[in-house]
């Protein structure tokens, strides 16, 4: 199994666009995985930053209550 997760899952969980329209986005050339123009069926790796319209996408989780509670936190810059 690949690692990484689908880059139009990726802008969906960010609350950016939906995944249809994230697949819109990438072949219109407004999303670029680390500098680089992103393809559809492109993979995030864990480190790598992503851009959509020029503003960079940042994943946050942070721990909430006991160790097995996690929240996600998703930042449009």
């Amino acid at each position: 199994m690949p690692e990484g997760i689908r880059i139009n899952k990726f802008l969906s969980e960010a609350g950016v666009c939906s995944r249809r329209e994230a697949d819109r986005q990438i072949e219109a050339g407004a999303v670029a995985i680390d500098g680089q123009r992103a393809q559809t069926g492109s993979r995030v790796l864990p480190g790598q930053e992503v851009f959509f319209m020029g503003k960079r996408v940042q994943k946050e989780e942070r721990q909430i209550g006991r160790a097995s509670c996690r929240e996600r936190v998703w930042y449009l810059v």
